[in-house]
């Protein structure tokens, strides 16, 4: 059984972590503002990972979303109704 730890958001292009959050939820509002503030371009440059560690007590990083992924998810999002 694993747990996941905690979130991160990664700029693709520097490899460089841009945000450590609790829950995928905050990440996903985090490129919801870079696509607001940047456009839908800058979103492809990102991607989202959970930190999950497994029973031995190791952990990694799992990607979950990037890229044309990420952008197709929260396009999908605001598009279903609440």
């Amino acid at each position: 059984m694993t747990t996941i730890l905690r979130y991160e958001l990664w700029d693709l292009d520097s490899a460089n972590r841009a945000a450590t959050v609790a829950s995928l939820a905050e990440a996903l509002a985090i490129v919801r503002e870079i696509q607001e503030c940047s456009g839908r371009e800058a979103v492809r440059d990102f991607g989202v990972g959970a930190i999950q560690q497994d029973e031995a007590g190791h952990a990694e990083l799992v990607p979950i979303l990037d890229g044309d992924q990420l952008l197709a998810h929260i396009t999908q999002e605001r598009a279903t109704p609440a």
